[in-house]
């Protein structure tokens, strides 16, 4: 046999394997990819679920702000504020919330909405406050006694706003907050540390009403029923302590003819009248507004302009158009649409004038049997700027002489001593629809706005007293332009803001020119009678027909531009 020699294989070194593998860089990115996979995964959950609590969030802060808006717009003041904003933000339903833990599991929706009845059927809560707190930093805090910068709505409130009548809140009530519930992500990765289980989110949101007004008079009025504060003044006879919008709202306005004078250059009083600024400087300027009711401005509630109570003259020429009469440079005016007068202008006018004065300056009747404006009150309460008439004006027999049919009589009444009216129909004396249903009155006669506007829907303006005077615009020739729809046109008419003169006096705030004032209310008002002269003053007639705010008959919304606003 032969021996067979077999070479030596090479011995593998252990150490040297192991150093290859770990020094080797094949495949390296592989194995670092299964290192930081956990990684990675989480990083990807936690993007992934902020994403769907961002959307969540968003959807949550859109819906609460579209309700704080829709609710906001409503809280005007008056009575029933709160219960309107309740069933604004209520129809507010459509707002979808995705990612809120809905029926569609992790990735469902749910909506936002609210329920005035039914507060665990809401994903929101809706609060009414009177004032919030004036830094954003500061948060609001109601119920029980954590009230924190927030002005209840009544007295004693504990700003759970709770306890009081709704119109009372409603009245007061200035803001709506709208808070969501929580509402809940389910995160996707809710395994150990790789994500969350479950993230809560709410969202919240302020707002507020402002109103503006643009085609006003530029006129306002001051407060007849404030205090004259001042010590050793003799008080306001109206004053009570109570709210202008109180006063209406209780029918203490209703039927009342108020005699107010400019201001001039003296401290204003209840009963005053000054102006409001307009778009170019300038009596003239202002005289066309007062005729045409184009300031060319826009008055903030919370923000008025006035302007230098010395600007009387034009007072009488450009709020006496209206009426019919075009006096001075208004004689040219007389056949523009814009300077057009009222389609009742009936106002106990002297008919024996010649064309030129009869169409441009008052010269009422010497006898008013003969032909009669609105008549006074049969009491009058002087007051500090002005004098008001009570309610009880003598209807009977201004209905008699205006439609009795006494042109053709012989004699005539203003002939006749033992002349006495008979009573008005029963159907004019009953009909008030301008009273407040809240009046805790009962006006013996209605109003003298009521009355004109009897006469307009009863066809009766055409009607001739014993002096042959109508209430149509034309009859006396002083205006020869186009005219507007008889039910649409009430020129003698005039919506003016109401002042508290006084207090802002007081104050050092109205001072002639003076900026950024808050009106009490804006008004409708209905002058009774042409402007006049007394002295070195311009004397106004005017019914308070309807106000914004706490009170009113809701009337003023054509001339209000109402805005609502997130606060925050």
């Amino acid at each position: 046999m032969h021996n067979k020699k077999f070479s030596r294989g090479t011995k593998r070194q252990p150490g040297r394997s192991l150093g290859k593998f770990l020094f080797g860089n094949d495949g390296y990115a592989f194995t670092f990819t299964l290192i930081a996979l956990p990684f990675l995964v989480a990083i990807s959950a936690w993007i992934i679920d902020a994403s769907r609590v961002t959307n969540l969030h968003t959807d949550l802060q859109n819906g609460v702000d579209s309700m704080a808006l829709a609710g906001a717009r409503e809280l005007d003041g008056r009575n029933d504020a709160i219960s309107r904003a309740e069933d604004a933000v209520a129809a507010i339903a459509n707002n979808e919330a995705w990612f809120g833990g809905g029926s569609g599991g992790p990735g469902g929706k749910s909506f936002v909405s609210f329920d005035p009845n039914d507060a665990s059927a809401s994903s929101v809560d809706v609060h009414f406050l009177g004032a919030i707190p004036a830094s954003d930093d500061t948060p609001i805090l109601i119920g029980g006694n954590a009230c924190q910068g927030v002005a209840p709505l009544v007295a004693n409130d504990d700003c759970t706003v709770k306890g009081a009548t709704e119109a009372i809140r409603s009245n007061n009530a200035r803001y709506v907050w709208v808070v969501a519930k929580n509402m809940t992500v389910n995160g996707i990765f809710p395994i150990g540390s790789i994500g969350p289980a479950s993230v809560a989110v709410n969202a919240q949101a302020v707002a507020t009403y402002t109103a503006a007004a643009c085609d006003v008079t530029p006129i306002y009025v001051c407060n007849p029923f404030e205090s004259n504060i001042d010590e050793g003044v003799e008080q306001n006879p109206l004053y009570d302590g109570d709210t202008f919008n109180q006063h209406f709202e209780d029918g203490d306005l209703y039927g009342r003819q108020f005699t107010m004078r400019n201001t001039g250059n003296s401290s204003p009083a209840p009963g005053n009248f000054g102006f409001l600024r307009t778009e170019g400087n300038g009596a003239n300027v202002l005289a066309h507004a007062l005729a045409t009711g184009s300031p060319g401005v826009c008055y903030s509630q919370d923000g008025l302009d006035t302007e230098p109570g010395a600007n009387v003259g034009p007072v009488e020429q450009g709020l006496n158009v209206r009426v019919g009469l075009y006096a001075g440079s208004f004689g040219g005016y007389d056949d523009q649409y814009e300077y057009r007068p009222d389609v009742n202008i009936r106002k106990g006018q002297d008919q024996t004038l010649n064309n030129n004065h009869i169409c441009s300056k008052y010269e009422p009747e010497e006898d008013p049997l003969d032909g009669m404006p609105f008549p006074t009150g049969a009491n009058i309460t002087v007051i500090g700027g002005g004098n008001v008439s009570d309610n009880n004006w003598d209807l009977d027999t201004y209905w008699d002489i205006t439609h009795g049919g006494h042109e053709n009589a012989d004699p005539k009444p203003a002939d006749d001593p033992n002349y006495a009216a008979p009573p008005a129909p029963a159907a004019v004396v009953n009909f008030k629809p301008s009273l407040p249903g809240s009046a805790t009155i009962a006006p013996p006669v209605p109003s003298r706005y009521d009355a004109y506007t009897y006469e307009i829907q009863n066809n009766m303006i055409d009607n001739t007293g014993p002096n042959g005077e109508s209430g149509n615009q034309t009859a006396t020739a002083c205006y020869g332009g186009a005219t507007a729809p008889v039910a649409a046109d009430e020129r003698r008419v005039i919506f003016a803001a109401v002042l508290n003169c006084v207090e802002l006096a007081e104050s050092g705030e109205l001072q002639g020119a003076s900026t950024d004032l808050p009106a009490e209310a804006f008004a409708r008002m209905f002058m009774t009678k042409p402007v006049t002269t007394d002295g070195n003053d311009k004397e106004i007639y005017l019914e308070m027909i309807d106000v914004s705010g706490q009170g009113g008959l809701g009337t003023l919304e054509n001339f209000l531009r109402e805005e609502a606003e997130l606060v925050r």
